[in-house]
């Protein structure tokens, strides 16, 4: 079912040579007619292009010309990709939102007996003064406290929003890299090398040509090492000539230099059961 919204919103397209974006860096639509313009751009970039990948920053706007989302869009992904989960976030229709705390205040009620001396007078006023000044003290201690937990907090979503966004390019990446590795061009070596080159940033002319057709894979994990070096798994389904089905995970390492991603290491096979 798709999402509907009630009137169409600013999308603008920027740091970006893909064509579609470029022509029309700023359009007015409605959220599915702008899933459906991604779906079709990413259509057009699959039948150009081999892998070689391009990104788009799309940002989303309010009435009011207001920042609702700023996002970065790597293309082409997958064909089978759910393109409305992909871009959820952009049917959001307002700016989001920290909660914030109240800031309780307390009132001080100071009822004091009138007195002829004077000196006990002035003793109770500087008594109330200090209470005043330490209770003021503590409040702005308190909006100090809670707005640094708030910057802190904003941090980690950005944090978190740019390591999902690193993660779906990785998995991207890989999923194209093991459909040339499993390609059926491998009985061709000169072809089969030259495919692989685009992804790997080693020599591959020793590694052993897999067997098996790649029917599927699935996504077991994706672990950040150190020297900027990622695992990624992946459960794969391969098939043989005689059409029978072997489930096997398959493991290697990726790097990322300028942010270009490129396999380091010749990937390892071992059969995999379900229950592991």
């Amino acid at each position: 079912m798709k999402m509907i919204t009630k009137k169409p919103s600013k999308y603008v397209f920027s740091e970006t040579d893909i064509d579609e974006f470029v022509q029309s860096p700023e359009v007015y639509l409605y959220f599915e007619d702008f899933v459906t313009l991604i779906i079709d751009t990413n259509a057009r970039l699959l039948r150009i292009y081999d892998y070689d990948q391009v990104s788009v920053v799309i940002s989303k706007y309010t009435k009011d010309n207001q920042v609702i989302l700023t996002e970065k869009l790597t293309l082409p992904v997958s064909a089978e990709t759910n393109f409305e989960d992909l871009l959820v976030a952009f049917n959001r229709g307002k700016p989001q939102k920290m909660k914030q705390e109240r800031i309780k205040t307390t009132k001080i009620k100071n009822k004091s007996k009138q007195t002829k001396n004077r000196g006990k007078r002035r003793v109770w006023l500087f008594i109330v003064l200090g209470v005043f000044v330490g209770l003021f003290g503590f409040q702005q201690f308190q909006l100090a406290t809670f707005r640094m937990e708030n910057q802190t907090l904003e941090r980690e979503i950005s944090d978190i929003q740019k390591l999902l966004s690193r993660d779906r390019e990785i998995d991207t990446f890989s999923r194209f890299f093991l459909s040339s590795y499993f390609s059926k061009e491998k009985q061709n070596q000169a072809v089969y090398q030259e495919k692989l080159r685009k992804f790997v940033e080693i020599d591959t002319a020793k590694w052993a040509v897999p067997e098996g057709r790649l029917e599927g894979t699935y996504e077991l994990g994706i672990t950040y090492e150190k020297k900027q070096k990622i695992n990624v798994s992946y459960m794969i389904a391969l098939s043989n000539e005689q059409g029978q089905i072997e489930t096997k995970k398959i493991t290697f390492f990726l790097s990322m230099k300028k942010e270009k991603l490129r396999v380091c290491s010749e990937p390892q096979m071992i059969t995999f059961s379900i229950t592991e």
